[in-house]
């Protein structure tokens, strides 16, 4: 909406615009089970691009239930590729992507990445000649190498080593090792 539609646009907070929103996702929803992000966007760049087709005044009387009520639902499930075509050259008009939507509301909550920070399935590869260089040489094939987590990095003669290949090849996943440690999350 401020991209494409007014810049000044602010989604009015209360409960009936936020009861108009969880009832249009429950029954965008309609029952399974998970709403998948593509699914989101989708339905909102319908809504927004529909906007556009109305007089410059109709913000003025805008209420969230004319997005997200029962015509909004029949609207996008009237969908169809040709109505899918015209909102992709319309979004790329505005310098906009489903994809680049897609993406700003990604949970941010959890790092992408933090399902590695120990993977503890890679310790019985690490504990194979653990220490030597060919124990180095099978971690950096096999494994997503140093972390502060494992036991075994932690008792490994070459963990200094180890631990700045982690940070060459890796650097992201080693920053977040690293402020996990400190944090305390292996206590």
């Amino acid at each position: 909406m401020c991209e494409v539609v007014d810049a000044a646009f602010r989604f009015p907070g209360g409960g009936m615009a936020q009861r108009a929103v969880e009832g249009c996702m429950e029954r965008l929803d309609a029952g399974s089970g998970k709403l998948s992000r593509e699914k989101i966007v989708d339905f909102c760049i319908c809504q927004v691009h529909a906007i556009t087709s109305f007089d410059e005044n109709y913000l003025q009387r805008w209420k969230p239930s004319h997005s997200f009520g029962n015509k909004a639902l029949e609207r996008f499930g009237a969908g169809s590729r040709a109505r899918r075509y015209y909102e992709d050259l319309w979004l790329g008009r505005h310098g906009l992507s489903r994809t680049g939507l897609s993406e700003l509301i990604r949970d941010r909550s959890r790092h992408p990445l933090s399902k590695f920070i120990y993977p503890e399935n890679e310790d019985v590869t690490k504990a194979r000649k653990a220490g030597t260089q060919i124990g180095l040489y099978v971690c950096s094939v096999s494994t997503l190498l140093w972390t502060p987590f494992s036991p075994v990095c932690r008792e490994c003669a070459l963990s200094s080593v180890c631990r700045r290949m982690t940070q060459e090849h890796y650097p992201e996943l080693y920053r977040i090792r690293e402020e996990a440690w400190k944090g305390g999350a292996h206590e």
